[in-house]
């Protein structure tokens, strides 16, 4: 079967960090000039001191984000991955509610599955994360029947959100696949969908 590669962690861009990078910058130089404002008055800055800390979280989340990105693309490199080949089945998307505190709006977390070749993978699709999540400009149109071969790390044996997609590839050679949509996603027969030579 000849694969389109899809996504790949190696090719996944920087902008996120970046964009973090330029955030925890713009809110440094802000405790900066609190400082300063404070100093001539001759008063403690609450205000910076706070700024200062977030600056940081900032710049801790970004670092540990591109930590694991290049952690994840080194063992894809490596070959010290798993990997399997099958046809896409028990595609899901649901949202769940969030925690919130009283007065605060309901929100919820996007959550997508799917299972190749009897392997459950689950990811947020709402989250900053290293690994696949499916979001963002670069949307992967998954279906039952899609045949797909996944890379993946599994950071948690046995937990499904902590299998890591590495690298995912779709059919590039088989036309029936292309637009087609199952009536009842969790119940197509993947053997129907084989090209018939």
């Amino acid at each position: 079967m000849n694969w389109e590669l899809v996504w790949d962690i190696r090719q996944v861009g920087n902008d996120d960090m970046y964009i973090g990078l330029a955030i925890a910058w713009a809110i440094f130089l802000a405790a900066l000039g609190n400082f300063r404002v404070a100093r001539r008055k001759q008063q403690r800055s609450v205000i910076g001191s706070f700024l200062l800390v977030m600056a940081l979280v900032v710049l801790l989340g970004v670092g540990i984000t591109e930590w694991d990105r290049h952690r994840l693309a080194g063992r894809l490199e490596r070959g010290e991955v798993q990997t399997v080949e099958g046809f896409v089945s028990g595609h899901q998307i649901w949202r769940q509610e969030r925690a919130r505190s009283a007065g605060e709006s309901q929100r919820f977390n996007t959550w997508e599955t799917i299972t190749v070749g009897g392997v459950q993978f689950t990811w947020g699709t709402d989250v900053g994360e290293a690994a696949f999540t499916n979001g963002g400009a670069n949307k992967v149109d998954l279906r039952d029947g899609l045949p797909a071969r996944v890379r993946w790390v599994e950071d948690v044996p046995g937990e499904a959100h902590q299998r890591r997609i590495v690298s995912l590839e779709i059919s590039a050679d088989n036309p029936r696949i292309h637009g087609f949509q199952a009536p009842y996603p969790s119940i197509v027969d993947p053997s129907t969908l084989l090209p018939t030579n």
